[in-house]
């Protein structure tokens, strides 16, 4: 259905409120607009439908407000450098992304999308987040690269509805009124707040059981190929560099450390417990070859991975 909404009533290019966001027209060469919606501002919130032809990357841009995107035409892998990682992923009609704003960031995919960009005045959302908590949180939103979340979809698409319709009733307030939903919404499930009052052993965000348990899940599944902070990072809806502080909150040590000493136990478990090689055992387990393994295995049990066997089995 996303994709039959392209064919709304194209707007000319303008530019959104006094903040940078019209960079987004000269960062993508060739890019045209197919959805110009209201600027945004303290009081509502900025839309604008782009048509992206593939992009190979650029200078790295920083927008001065939070940005929903909707993918709503094409399919295309995606990759985005930010706070220092790289989050990378397929990305199609329903998906969302989640950029937070004054946040250096490179993109580049590797084929033609349409995109539904929803503009948030950072004085607007805290504005709402302080009225509504009585205080003056700082506010820090969880920047994935894509997440599924139908509600929002929804309101994306309603939003596309009244903004390329503006001769229906009420058009202008419906569309306001489905922005603050959306901000609500983002401000329920995909912020962190953090009360600039309290003390630092309170100001972080942890992992809920349910998180916890997937991690860890996936992780062992995973021992035997390459796994990337992103990956783990998808899996929670979380940006690596908030995810990298999150873990290390939740797990005590950051996301290499853990699986590296998972990787570890399961080549000690199968040292003992199988007759298996020690090569095979390496492989099996992550590490690149036997004397990348015996070299770890080594540092943390202070022992190479043969003697340890050839000892347990000597004692037994």
């Amino acid at each position: 259905m996303l994709a039959l909404l392209m064919g709304a009533t194209p707007g000319s290019k303008a530019i959104l409120a006094s903040s940078n966001v019209e960079k987004v027209d000269a960062i993508v060469p060739d890019t045209s607009v197919w959805l110009t919606g209201p600027r945004a501002s303290k009081s509502e919130v900025g839309v604008r439908g782009y048509r992206y032809p593939s992009f190979a990357g650029g200078q790295p841009a920083a927008l001065d407000a939070y940005v929903f995107i909707l993918y709503v035409g094409g399919t295309t892998r995606i990759e985005r450098l930010i706070d220092a990682g790289v989050e990378r992923c397929e990305v199609g009609p329903g998906d969302i992304s989640l950029q937070p704003p004054l946040v250096q960031a490179t993109w580049r995919w590797q084929r033609p999308i349409d995109v539904l960009h929803v503009y948030i005045d950072p004085a607007y959302i805290q504005a709402l987040a302080s009225e509504e908590l009585g205080t003056q949180p700082a506010l820090e939103m969880r920047h994935g690269l894509r997440i599924n979340d139908e509600a929002l979809v929804q309101m994306g698409v309603d939003l596309i509805h009244e903004i390329a319709e503006p001769a229906r009733f009420a058009a202008r307030r419906s569309a306001r009124a489905i922005g603050d939903r959306m901000t609500i919404h983002l401000l329920r499930n995909y912020f962190d707040y953090i009360d600039v009052g309290a003390s630092s052993s309170h100001r972080h965000h942890v992992f809920t059981p349910s998180q916890v348990s997937a991690l860890r899940e996936f992780v062992e599944a995973h021992l035997d190929q390459r796994l990337h902070v992103d990956d783990l990072a998808s899996l929670v809806g979380l940006g690596v560099h908030h995810f990298s502080r999150v873990f290390r909150e939740t797990f005590a040590q950051a996301p290499h450390e853990y699986v590296r000493d998972r990787r570890l136990e399961r080549a000690r478990s199968l040292i003992l417990g199988t007759a298996r090689s020690i090569g095979d055992i390496a492989a099996s387990t992550g590490f690149a070859d036997q004397s990348h393994l015996t070299r770890c295995f080594k540092q943390r049990f202070g022992t190479p991975p043969a003697e340890l066997r050839r000892r347990e089995r000597t004692e037994s």
